[in-house]
């Protein structure tokens, strides 16, 4: 039985998602692709411009999206991450294995992200950034 604050994702525009539980309030769009493994919290916003050259959005197992996330086009979030809330990452962004993104930590577009990464509360990677496996970046830091 599901919890009464979940719904299942209209499998009609997405069916990448149609196994996943997304909470009243999220936005998974239409090419997203999110594995079944992953959570999704409340008002977490994926999008994806469906762009067949550039590619969608994808999201491997295990991934923890916390409530309030915000994730831009043509971003890659490998297994095992965690997203805490008020994470935004703008477009084409790639993220390693089990990196965790602290609460209100942004990532600007086009930035790589290695694994296990630990980012911060509050910090700021810019565009085109690039962080390096088992980088741990203390809160509110805008690394060069």
């Amino acid at each position: 039985m599901r919890p009464l604050n979940h719904r299942p994702h209209n499998t009609k525009k997405n069916p990448d998602v149609a196994n996943l539980d997304v909470p009243f309030g999220s936005y998974i769009a239409a090419g997203v692709q999110i594995d079944p493994s992953s959570f999704i919290g409340k008002r977490v916003i994926v999008k994806s411009d469906n762009d067949s050259k550039s590619g969608s959005t994808v999201v491997g197992p295990e991934v923890s999206l916390a409530d309030s996330v915000h994730i831009s086009n043509r971003v890659q979030i490998a297994a095992g991450c965690e997203l805490w809330s008020g994470v935004q990452i703008e477009n084409g962004v790639k993220i390693g294995p089990r990196t965790i993104l602290e609460s209100g930590v942004g990532i600007g577009s086009n930035a790589l992200i290695g694994s296990d990464v630990v980012i911060g509360e509050g910090s700021v990677i810019l565009p085109g950034q690039k962080v390096e496996d088992n980088t741990n970046i203390p809160p509110r830091t805008y690394p060069k």
